[in-house]
């Protein structure tokens, strides 16, 4: 049976769009058959750009929707996308799960102090206690992920329970920044309402807090606001997802590590993470940086890095054939959709000769840049 909190049609105000449509057409939904006629279409229609006709028709075209397909989807009441979906929304499950049957995992050390925030939710970092359940399902699911990955390698080069932590440790002020605006909004209609115990603003705000740590207020406020629901569902999703995929590369590639970045040579345990380096894409990958116990440092990209290697067999051309000043180059390990480049330190230049020469080299870098491109596109075409 479908916990009534899970099975509500409030959740569906977070179904999609391009949701709706496959849910629509999967029942063959005759398209003049009782359309609805209501305001919400309208009031669509009159906002800007849908004003304009012509727009309007471009909007339509890029779904590959037809007029009445629009207005049904956006005049149907959620309840009848309950009823055609015949499930929850994906997120959801899980979502009132990590509320309503926490696991118990301690996420104390992963709360950052209000000083680590950005200046914007710094006084507001007592709203992490409306994330916690959510920090602790992340905690729970990244280290049993881990376990099983690591029951399957001989060598493990990172010490699980540091890894989680490293791994973790942006999340919070991730989730924070996207619901600390609703709270304090929900916080002021509860002040509104006398809903808040105390007589000083220092007060009502801890007894807001208290009520965060109850999972029903929190439901409540999901069901109030599902989009925000989803997005911060999606992104413990997306972190627990890409951190056992990384991890579990790092494993597999540990012996080409060795043997390409330290010698064959063991250079310890991973002592240092950093993820969110680069933009995020493809389901919320970025650039990881890392750091081993013996100060050996990687880039982690998950990304095909043939042009880097490409590039990097330009630079060692040049430099054979006596390319002065000579360029440096790095080892890169292409794994196809991802792999590793090696770390290079920046240094300031501490001579008018030592800005010359790096003048000179960027010049031929940025040259030897586009030729290595140029190949890589004639190789590819």
């Amino acid at each position: 049976m479908i916990p009534p909190n899970v099975d509500v049609p409030d959740w569906h105000r977070a179904t999609a769009l391009n949701e709706r449509i496959a849910l629509l057409r999967a029942q063959l939904v005759e398209q003049n058959k009782d359309l609805p006629d209501s305001d919400r279409a309208r009031r669509w229609r009159a906002q800007s750009p849908f004003s304009d006709p012509a727009l309007f028709e471009q909007r339509l075209r890029s779904d590959g929707l037809q007029e009445t397909e629009w207005q049904r989807l956006v005049s149907e009441p959620e309840s009848t996308v309950r009823e055609r979906a015949g499930a929850p929304p994906w997120f959801v499950p899980g979502l009132v799960a990590a509320y309503q049957e926490p696991s118990g995992v301690d996420v104390t050390d992963l709360l950052p102090s209000p000083e680590a925030l950005n200046q914007r939710v710094r006084g507001a970092s007592g709203l992490l206690a409306a994330v916690e359940p959510l920090l602790a399902a992340a905690r729970s699911r990244l280290r049993e992920g881990l376990r099983e990955r690591m029951s399957a390698s001989r060598e493990v080069p990172f010490d699980p329970a540091v890894v989680e932590r490293l791994w973790l440790q942006d999340l919070p002020a991730d989730l924070l920044a996207m619901i600390d605006r609703t709270l304090v909004l929900e916080m002021h209609v509860a002040r509104m309402q006398g809903a808040l115990a105390g007589e000083t603003p220092e007060e009502r705000f801890a007894s807001f807090v208290l009520r965060l740590r109850d999972p029903e207020v929190m439901l409540a406020i999901f069901r109030e606001y599902p989009v925000l629901a989803r997005c911060l569902w999606n992104a413990v999703e997306q972190c627990v997802a890409f951190g056992l995929e990384f991890f579990g590369h790092l494993l597999s590639d540990w012996a080409l590590i060795k043997a390409e970045y330290a010698h064959g040579e063991d250079p310890g345990e991973l002592v240092f993470l950093e993820g969110n380096a680069g933009d995020p894409h493809r389901g919320g990958r970025s650039v990881v940086l890392m750091r081993f116990a013996n100060g050996m440092r990687l880039v982690y990209k998950p990304k095909s890095l043939s042009v880097d290697v490409h590039f990097q067999e330009l630079i060692e051309w040049l430099n054979a054939r006596g390319l002065t000043p000579q360029l440096r180059s790095i080892r890169v390990i292409d794994r196809g959709a991802y792999g590793y480049i090696e770390h290079v330190d920046g240094a300031t230049c501490g001579s008018e000769d030592e800005v010359k020469r790096f003048y000179r080299r960027q010049g031929r870098w940025c040259c030897s840049r586009t030729c290595s491109e140029r190949r890589t596109f004639i190789t590819r075409t």
